[in-house]
């Protein structure tokens, strides 16, 4: 059994190491780095639906899609958007030939708004599911996707039809706790679970009358990128571990899970340290998938959005080690002549990206202007027409097309 500063001194070194790496670009390197084998963890299913905690599985493996052949897969789930026709429904299963269940899994990435679409409560239902479209809308370039969850039959089919309802949905019973997502002490129409990049329940409560905390809540989560996943059931005592986790903090995650570790083994709590050993693992398999993700993305000029991405959330999550060889690397990057403008159009890009509104306007005026007005002022001093010009464009005509 290691101790916490054996750990230590094998954690630095490895991302240290990736400081010689990084610089001379060996992919092997990475590919033969060790990641080890977790340990075991319950059913993702299983978990407790708890905010700040890794998020449960639907528990649902029947989905309905238009019965013409889907126009694209996002991993082993239809994406509808822009079928409008649900009629003569059938099973995913079918379509993609009986391929397994698809899961929260297959999303991972993004930001997810999982909620209940309950014909049965026509004084909400609406209205929530009007605040998960324009959240959509308004971030279909940020990664921000929606699943319902509804009873079968056509019935509620037509009524999805008639309301827009273009996301993948689930089947499932809206009564009897068949799934934890939805409530069984409160109107299920009403309750929305915004699920983190990471895997994990950011926010659960009504869109409506809790306005201001989902925004807030999905505003947080759009901005992070996204750690591995989670799926151990962790018993109480690690909770400040998982909140730096969430938050990018992963340095400060280990060291506290270093501690926890510690405590455990001295308590003889084998559960509390299995705990710690597990998002240890876990922390060191998202920093080997960033670097790597890092290093691939800087040999393309159009992913330098990507690239600088991964720079920024590596010198937040290892700001003494990998954190440093990182912006090594764009130094290094922007030497290249061809390269230093696009990456200055890209990191002026990225500055104004806390400035946007997570909702588009719904009026014009000259607070909800600024933004655009911004977005105006980036593109008349950058000098290339390249990806991150486009998508401030495209951002500018679709800010300022939904307002009136």
């Amino acid at each position: 059994m290691a101790s916490g500063n054996s750990y230590r001194h094998r954690f630095v070194p490895l991302a240290l190491l990736f400081c010689g790496v990084l610089l001379s670009a060996p992919s092997r390197a990475v590919a033969q780095a060790p990641v080890p084998s977790p340990a075991p963890a319950p059913a993702a299913v299983s978990l407790p639906l708890v905010v700040g905690r890794p998020a449960p599985e639907l528990g649902l493996d029947k989905w309905h899609a238009a019965k013409k052949k889907p126009s694209r897969v996002i991993g082993k789930i239809l994406d509808s958007n822009g079928a409008r026709d649900l009629k003569g429904l059938e099973e995913l299963d079918s379509l993609l030939g009986g391929k397994s269940a698809r899961t929260l899994a297959d999303h991972h990435g993004k930001v997810v708004l999982v909620h209940v679409i309950d014909w049965g409560d026509p004084e909400s239902g609406i209205d929530v599911l009007r605040a998960v479209r324009e959240l959509i809308t308004a971030n279909a370039d940020r990664g921000v996707q929606a699943i319902g969850i509804m009873e079968p039959g056509e019935r509620s089919a037509q009524r999805a039809v008639d309301s827009n309802v273009d996301w993948p949905v689930a089947l499932g019973s809206l009564r009897g706790g068949q799934c934890q997502y939805v409530p069984t002490d409160e109107p299920a129409g009403r309750i929305v679970c915004l699920i983190g990049r990471s895997g994990e329940l950011v926010w659960r409560g009504n869109p409506i009358t809790g306005r201001r905390a989902f925004l807030a809540a999905a505003k947080s989560a759009i901005e992070r990128l996204g750690a591995a996943r989670l799926t151990r059931e962790f018993a109480d005592g690690i909770e400040p571990a998982l909140v730096d986790y969430y938050a990018g903090r992963l340095a400060k995650a280990a060291s506290v899970a270093r501690g926890k570790r510690s405590a455990a083994e001295r308590a003889g709590d084998g559960r509390g340290r299995m705990d710690a050993h597990y998002l240890l693992d876990k922390i060191r398999e998202t920093e080997l998938t960033w670097l790597r993700a890092m290093r691939e993305a800087s040999k393309r000029r159009r992913e330098f959005g990507a690239f600088l991405a991964h720079v920024d959330a590596i010198v937040t999550a290892f700001p003494r080690t990998s954190g440093k060889a990182a912006r090594e690397q764009e130094k290094q990057l922007a030497k290249e002549g061809k390269n230093l403008q696009r990456l200055k159009d890209e990191r002026q890009w990225r500055a104004l990206q806390p400035k946007r509104p997570v909702l588009f306007p719904l009026h014009k005026n000259r607070p909800n202007d600024r933004f655009a007005k911004a977005i105006d002022k980036y593109l008349g001093r950058t000098r290339h027409a390249d990806d991150a010009v486009q998508r401030a464009r495209d951002l500018r005509d679709r800010y300022r097309a939904a307002s009136r």
